[in-house]
């Protein structure tokens, strides 16, 4: 739950759009090393409202992930829920990945990190995503 339930309705209602394209963002499939799978990637541009839209989730659901581009850090500053993130360079190769992560945590990648992917808990591991592994997206 957000931090009350006015914001939580205005958090489920972007998502609600993101999903239905009404608005800026758009989606397309995840592909992990060329292999398509059902999940529905949200592309986010790095703001400062990012974590004011995305973060009141009360949970992700497991046919969709986000993908901040440009971004080499990451807050979990106002998520109420646990999530797997991995950081890939400019190739789409994955640097870093980070399983279960809990709530208030500052992610750091290196400097060489382009994209920042958030998954439901257990993607990873499901997936077996590993270093040097490509994670891109699949029109």
């Amino acid at each position: 739950m957000y931090r009350n339930e006015k914001d939580q309705k205005a958090v489920d209602k972007i998502i609600k759009n993101v999903l239905s394209r009404q608005t800026t963002y758009f989606r397309r499939n995840l592909a992990i090393n060329k292999i398509g799978t059902n999940i529905k990637v949200v592309k986010v541009k790095k703001t400062e409202s990012y974590l004011e839209k995305f973060g009141g989730l009360s949970s992700i659901d497991g046919d969709i992930c986000f993908v901040i581009e440009h971004a080499e850090t990451f807050d979990t500053f106002l998520f109420n829920t646990r999530v797997d993130v991995v950081g890939t360079d400019m190739h789409q190769r994955v640097i870093k990945t980070f399983i279960n992560v809990s709530p208030d945590n500052l992610l750091e990648f290196s400097k060489t990190t382009c994209n920042i992917w958030i998954f439901k808990i257990g993607t990873i591991d499901y997936f077996k995503i590993q270093k040097d592994d490509v994670v891109n997206t699949k029109s």
